[in-house]
């Protein structure tokens, strides 16, 4: 759990502000304090999942088997930086991930008056295995943008 920097301010997530957020080896963060840390990713919104999650490259990643896991905060660019750098599965043998995600302070509007969230992604080895999404904390309202290598339909 990481309490956000006093000069960040709160991240405001689904109309709820919040000063901590919990962040998971497995590709994902969440606003508040969760101690879940699962492996298997699920189709967003879904009740069972974490809650107040935003995953970003979520499956089931293994850092102590090389690569790195960081995060700053960079006041020049109002923006907390969580990165995983080169992080490998768990499961799959020479297979990693590189990305970002970048968590802006509300110096930079939304429509909504949630805080920006963007993802950046350096590769995308393994998409078959990823969830990538976000919702709220009961899972009833969410987005999903992909999850095992199926594409929502517009």
């Amino acid at each position: 759990m990481l309490h956000l920097p006093e000069s960040f301010g709160t991240w405001r997530y689904y109309g709820q502000d919040y000063t901590r957020l919990s962040g998971c080896s497995n590709g994902f963060i969440a606003a508040d304090s969760t101690d879940r840390c699962d492996f298997r990713d699920v189709q967003l919104p879904y009740a069972g999942a974490p809650p107040n999650v935003v995953a970003f490259a979520w499956d089931n990643f293994d850092p102590t088997k090389g690569g790195a896991v960081w995060y700053q905060f960079d006041t020049a660019a109002h923006c907390l930086v969580i990165e995983f750098d080169s992080v490998p599965y768990f499961a799959v043998s020479g297979m990693w991930e590189k990305f970002e995600v970048l968590l802006y302070d509300r110096t930079m509007p939304t429509p909504t008056g949630d805080n920006s969230i963007v993802v950046q992604y350096h590769s995308v080895n393994y998409p078959q295995a990823l969830s990538v999404g976000l919702q709220n904390s009961d899972g009833s309202v969410g987005l999903c943008h992909t999850w095992n290598g199926w594409y929502p339909r517009v």
